[in-house]
């Protein structure tokens, strides 16, 4: 896990394949596809992932293993919806850097939600409003952005207020779809990786929660 949200390591490994992107980039990318509803199951999210990312082409097998990693830990930390954790540089980097990271990673979220959520007028009003936030966030002008407390604790509260967002966009538009008895990741040679006995059970329970919801929706 420690590897997984290791910010460092992730933008050397994507870097060495010859894409020009951080970290921050392409879990931005992932997480925004994963709550706009599209499943990381659908051949569609790969193929997504490849345009965005290589122009349409195949994707190395290193990187579509972080990316797998990646996705399964957005999706588990979503279901849980106990928080999940930004793919972020560590706090002893310039504030600056962070911010940049971060509006990256906004960035890419906003193109990977789109995919799937390209009618922002048909979403709530919730989505819509944190969407316009997003936007806001993007243009911050990081020049001004200084290495202090004020500016320190401002950074905590975007990120706080971007983790409670997606939670809301996951929970609205995406959570339905999981989990499901076969629920998988592709794997570059193509083949499903079906899911542990564990995690088969947590998705059991999952599912029996969204059912006793639509009942009483039903009602």
């Amino acid at each position: 896990m420690e590897d997984i949200l290791n910010f460092n390591k992730g933008s050397d490994l994507i870097q060495a394949t010859g894409l020009y992107a951080t970290a921050s980039d392409v879990y931005g990318l992932i997480l925004g596809m994963i709550c706009s509803g599209m499943k990381i199951s659908d051949k569609e999210f790969r193929t997504s992932l490849s345009d965005a990312l290589n122009d349409g082409e195949d994707l190395s097998s290193d990187i579509l293993k972080w990316i797998n990693d990646q996705a399964k830990r957005i999706v588990d930390e979503l279901l849980e919806a106990e928080g999940v954790k930004l793919l972020l540089p560590d706090d002893e980097t310039e504030l600056k850097f962070r911010m940049m990271c971060l509006i990256d990673m906004i960035n890419s979220f906003n193109l990977g939600f789109s995919y799937k959520q390209n009618r922002i007028d048909k979403l709530s009003n919730e989505i819509k409003e944190f969407i316009q936030d997003l936007l806001a966030i993007s243009n911050t002008d990081i020049e001004h952005i200084e290495e202090d407390e004020s500016f320190e604790e401002a950074y905590v509260t975007v990120c706080s207020h971007v983790e409670a967002g997606v939670q809301l966009c996951f929970d609205e538009l995406a959570a339905k779809e999981y989990p499901k008895e076969k629920d998988f990741l592709v794997e570059d040679e193509g083949q499903a990786v079906e899911l542990s006995e564990e995690r088969k059970a947590a998705h059991m329970m999952e599912e029996k929660y969204w059912l006793k919801q639509s009942r009483q929706k039903n009602r």
